[in-house]
Order: C-alpha cells, then structure tokens, then sequence
C-alpha cells in the first residue's frame, strides 16, 4: 500500500496546495483548516492553529536535522577525498 492510498481526501488536498506557490498565510490556514476538519468540531479553530503551528515547528526541526546530517555527510564524505587523494599521491611517488 502507498502513503497515497492512505491519505484522506483533506490530506491529498494539502498536499497539493503546498506544491501551487501558495503564500505562506495560506499554507498555514490550509493546515489549520486540515487538523480542525480532520477532528470534526472536537477542537477549536483557535486550538487547531495552535496545533498547525506545534506541526510546522516539528517540520522545522526535522528540516534543520536533516540539514547537519547532509553537512556531516558532505565533511565525511570531502575528508575521505582528501584522504584518498594524499593516498594517492603516497602509492604515486613509491612507485
């Protein structure tokens, strides 16, 4: 089963507003309006912004950890170049 059979139609439609160039308000309402729908009437709308918020800062941190990880990798990744280089230019100069 794919994560698109899974997704409600409230969902599907989030998901493609995000891809239209939409403002950053009008993300964040979409959002808003998801979590309050998908709670149908048990939450406030002001709760439902408060949880859209909590969302896109849990979003925001897995971005920035994904960041350090592809900067970590990308260091790890120069420093074995370099490392294989002056390999390199050892086994060179040996022979």
């Amino acid at each position: 089963m794919t994560i698109n059979n899974r997704l409600t139609s409230s969902d599907k439609n989030l998901l493609a507003s995000l891809k239209t160039g939409r403002s950053q308000e009008q993300i964040f309402n979409s959002i808003a309006t998801s979590i309050y729908d998908s709670h149908e009437g048990k939450i406030t709308e002001q709760e439902s912004r408060q949880s859209a918020r909590n969302f896109i800062g849990f979003c925001q941190k897995i971005i920035d950890i994904q960041v350090r990880l592809d900067k970590e990798q990308e260091k790890k990744d120069n420093y074995d170049i370099d490392i294989n280089k002056s390999w390199a230019k050892i086994t060179n100069r040996m022979a």
